[in-house]
């Protein structure tokens, strides 16, 4: 347990903080005390098979009277859970547990959203899938994050494939969910949070993709924080090339898209709170991809550099309960195709398994000049695939004004990155 003094009176409990969070939570120049509440068998983005979340949520209560702890800060879908349960029973600022829940769980989120795709789920006990299952689909884990065990299958043979490596990792997953669910959650209304499941939808086709981001403040009223695009590769593979801010669709694209996500925010019931929406835009109709009842919290750096502003220190302001003080830190942003300086995220991803120093140049990766290099792997680790989108190696930010040039510049550094790029995306692009 460690502890950041800045002794205003006000105490926010850090929930199963990541790297990220020390890193900039720490350099806030807010005037509050932040309490990092660790917990030594959790692991980020998924939580393993030895972390106890109920145990963890219990022990934070405690700490939460014992403490007099007046908020909570969460950056990812771990922490969101513990933090609504954390409200419901101490009152704090933030949102409750079950607007959080139904965000996470993406089954219930689906019943939550307008404009959605047909959708179904697989009881994976019995192998049920409705009245009668359909090809081509999508399949993902109810309540899993970074799109581990999501595949696009185009016939019953690419689905039985899939469904075997599913059903040999989602156990490692699913305990500490399913113990908070059962604890927590009010699974008569909800009978499907204890279910070992798999969320199966409509795989769309010809869509571009777009994140509204926001809060919502004490008084219930919502706020954009920016809209981002996702920018895939052109191969059909389903990975993405980079996430750029802020997005450069036309003014009433973008006003579409921030009226579709308030109606599913207050359809979720979300209250002080940091949300996104994710939309694909397709040239009949928009579909929401999924509901987060928490930040972008990794594109923390996309707002630093394009904005010159920390959605950081806006969570903190709000979860302090003072939204005027996230108001204040918010973009000068207004939506539309204009913009001084554009934030890319860029990926570094491979098809292939094995070794993970047979596919990334540790070395160069770790000497680029002009940018943030973030390694996921270390070099003696085993890459095995997990998903329809491939595996990231690295990820690293450009800046500038020009997205040809920035993209230029990303696939100059893949190129010396890759080890074997006709493993990756659209391998032509690095030779």
């Amino acid at each position: 347990m460690g502890m950041s003094d800045n002794d205003d009176g006000t105490d926010l409990l850090v929930l199963l903080p990541t790297d990220r969070d020390h890193e900039n939570m720490g350099k806030v120049d807010a005037p509050y005390n932040l309490h990092w509440f660790e917990d030594e068998d959790f692991d980020y983005p998924q939580p393993g098979s030895d972390f106890d979340m109920v145990e963890y949520t219990e022990r934070a209560s405690e700490y939460v009277e014992q403490a007099d702890i007046d908020g909570v800060l969460f950056s990812h879908d771990v922490a969101n859970l513990v933090a609504g349960a954390l409200v419901d029973r101490h009152d704090l600022p933030g949102p409750e547990l079950e607007p959080v829940f139904l965000a996470d769980h993406k089954y219930y989120s689906r019943m939550h959203q307008p404009n959605v795709p047909w959708f179904d789920y697989i009881d994976l006990e019995t192998d049920e899938w409705g009245d009668e299952p359909r090809f081509p689909a999508y399949i993902k884990p109810p309540f899993l994050t970074m799109t581990l065990l999501q595949y696009r299958v185009e016939d019953r043979e690419e689905y039985e494939r899939a469904m075997e490596t599913v059903r040999k990792e989602l156990p490692k997953y699913t305990e500490p969910f399913m113990d908070f669910f059962d604890t927590y959650v009010d699974t008569e209304r909800y009978p499907l949070a204890t279910r070992d499941m798999m969320l199966v939808e409509e795989p769309l086709e010809d869509w571009t993709q777009h994140c509204v981001e926001g809060w919502v403040d004490s008084d219930g009223e919502l706020h954009v924080w920016a809209i981002s695009d996702h920018n895939y590769y052109d191969d059909g593979s389903l990975a993405i090339d980079n996430y750029s801010t802020p997005s450069t669709l036309p003014t009433e694209a973008q006003e579409e898209l921030i009226d579709i996500a308030r109606e599913a925010i207050v359809q979720h019931g979300f209250e002080e709170s940091f949300w996104n929406v994710e939309i694909f835009r397709l040239a009949d109709r928009h579909v929401i991809t999924e509901v987060n009842g928490r930040t972008a919290s990794v594109w923390e750096p996309l707002y630093e550099g394009a904005f010159d502003t920390s959605v950081y220190e806006g969570i903190m302001h709000l979860h302090a309960d003072n939204p005027e003080q996230t108001q204040a830190v918010a973009p000068d942003w207004e939506p539309g195709s204009d913009y001084e300086t554009m934030g890319t995220q860029f990926h570094v991803i491979t098809f292939g398994e094995g070794r993970a120093d047979e596919f990334l140049d540790f070395e160069y990766a770790r000497s680029v000049p002009d940018t943030d290099v973030e390694i996921f792997v270390d070099p003696e680790d085993e890459i095995e695939q997990t998903r329809s989108s491939g595996f990231w190696l690295a990820r690293f930010h450009l800046f500038g004004e020009d997205y040809q040039e920035m993209l230029d510049r990303a696939d100059e550094i893949r190129t010396n990155m890759l080890e074997q790029p006709e493993l990756s995306p659209e391998p032509e692009r690095y030779t």
